[in-house]
């Protein structure tokens, strides 16, 4: 488990050795500006997150799932971060640079959903687009390459049926659309870095695991993202946050399996 947390720090501690041989810089990509200080500050919140979580997770307050799917959601976290760790130091700089790409790809990923927070205004209908759009991108990511393009054109078009069922208002389904298919081509730039790359392949790991373990990391990975979607602007990321949205996210769900049978009366 300590093992573990250096592994983080010391990819995190590379980025940060890279900005200060070669200043971290501002870029603009799909309409976003990430600047240099958001990029510090973002390596530093995953330094600071990502230690505590990999205590969370080895410790008696992760509760979730049986023992042998907490094992292997371990395992898997740890994995992610060795692999982080091989890229970093098994190679030369063009590594971290590849991982500060990821990484300012990644901002603007989140980016784009809190845009979306905005425009559907309505957190449970949110949260059920992004788990959609999330599960959907890794089963497009498991198909054959050449099959990709056409997968993802089509979930573009699932994403305003999916909006329109939901109930978002024609004028906000017309801008949310737009974001969708920038979040697409980030998506696209993601997966077209070496480190997007590594992260499809422990996908495909996951995807062999059993069925509760699968579930599990999922479920993790979601809790993460709607902690970092939702969170106030400056505020950090933390285990407390990332407790309350996987909190937020059952209740949501629970509430939507709860309402079907109503529906089809």
């Amino acid at each position: 488990m300590r093992r573990s947390c250096l592994l983080v720090c010391c990819w995190l501690a590379g980025a940060a050795r890279l900005a200060a041989d070669e200043p971290l810089q501002t870029t603009t990509e799909f309409g976003i500006t990430v600047t240099a200080d958001e990029l510090a500050a973002a390596i530093q919140e995953m330094e600071d997150f990502w230690g505590s979580m990999h205590a969370y997770l080895s410790g008696k307050d992760f509760t979730q799932g049986d023992e042998s799917s907490r094992r292997q959601t371990l395992k898997f976290f740890n994995s992610v971060q060795e692999g982080f760790y091989k890229k970093l130091f098994d190679g030369g700089d063009e590594h971290v640079v590849d991982l500060v790409d990821y990484l300012s790809l990644r901002l603007r990923k989140f980016a784009m959903y809190r845009r979306l927070r905005e425009t559907v205004d309505n957190d449970a209908v949110l949260a059920e687009l992004v788990e959609h759009w999330e599960r959907s991108h890794r089963d497009c990511n498991a198909l054959p390459a050449d099959e990709q393009a056409e997968r993802l054109a089509k979930l573009l078009e699932q994403m305003n049926h999916e909006m329109q069922r939901l109930g978002v208002p024609d004028e906000r389904r017309a801008e949310a659309s737009a974001v969708w298919s920038l979040q697409a081509d980030c998506f696209a730039r993601m997966n077209g870095t070496e480190a997007g790359k590594m992260m499809i392949g422990f996908e495909h790991q996951a995807r062999e695991l059993d069925r509760p373990s699968a579930e599990l990391i999922r479920q993790v990975a979601n809790a993460i993202d709607w902690a970092t979607i939702t969170k106030p602007e400056s505020a950090s990321l933390t285990v407390a946050r990332f407790k309350t949205a996987q909190g937020d996210l059952a209740r949501m769900r629970n509430a939507r399996v709860s309402s079907k049978p109503a529906e089809r009366k």
